[in-house]
């Protein structure tokens, strides 16, 4: 990818054999993805904003701590997340410039649930070009090792 074909959107899915309630209880977790193949010690904590976004900091892990910014949660098939990839973590998760939305989608096919993970966001990325190629790949192959632990987290 070059810096005019800038890539907006990653795109994956998985299918999962659990219930959906439980797949859902992983996924609506702010920030669960925040790790590197594992799920590690962390704590969650949300407020409200007086403007009325609710705002989560991931605590506890290697990758230090992380705002995120809870767009939408409509049990049991949708949740979305802002927040500040960390080639651009120093931005603000509210801004779309310094942020990209992760929304998953969960539907239930066969006696299975197939999850949908979307990020995207990343051409408006106020950061240089250099940095939203780099991000957009490691992000990539991380979204593949995330699906792969919620698969596992969701059956053991």
């Amino acid at each position: 990818m070059t810096e005019q074909q800038l890539a907006d959107a990653i795109r994956q899915s998985i299918e999962i054999a659990a219930p959906i309630d439980v797949v859902w209880r992983l996924v609506s977790e702010p920030g669960w993805w925040i790790n590197d193949g594992e799920i590690q010690e962390h704590q969650v904590t949300t407020t409200t904003e007086a403007d009325g976004a609710v705002v989560a900091e991931v605590h506890g892990h290697g990758a230090g701590v992380w705002r995120l910014i809870v767009v939408e949660l409509r049990e049991p098939d949708y949740a979305a997340f802002r927040w500040a990839p960390h080639a651009a973590g120093d931005l603000d998760a509210r801004n779309p410039t310094g942020s990209t939305l992760v929304e998953f989608t969960l539907r239930e096919a066969s006696g299975q649930v197939i999850v949908e993970v979307v990020e995207s966001g990343f051409a408006a990325l106020a950061i240089p070009p250099e940095k939203i190629i780099d991000n957009y790949a490691d992000n990539t192959a991380g979204w593949a090792e995330e699906l792969a632990l919620l698969r596992t987290m969701a059956t053991t």
